[in-house]
């Protein structure tokens, strides 16, 4: 999971980390290692609509 942003993952490729994006309107969710809706990632929740926090922001 990217610090900074949601909406971005690191994926290791040949021990290399490569920074992702998941798709429009979703975010990495760092229980299921996948990107998904925001409404199942509480550390994700929109502060307003359109807005993504960072999962630092959120704590």
């Amino acid at each position: 999971m990217d610090p900074e942003s949601c909406e971005y993952y690191y994926s290791c490729n040949s021990w290399l980390a490569v920074h992702m994006p998941c798709y429009t309107s979703l975010v990495f969710n760092p229980q299921t290692s996948m990107c998904d809706y925001v409404q199942h990632v509480p550390s994700c929740q929109p502060q307003a609509v359109g807005d993504v926090v960072s999962p630092a922001e959120a704590n």
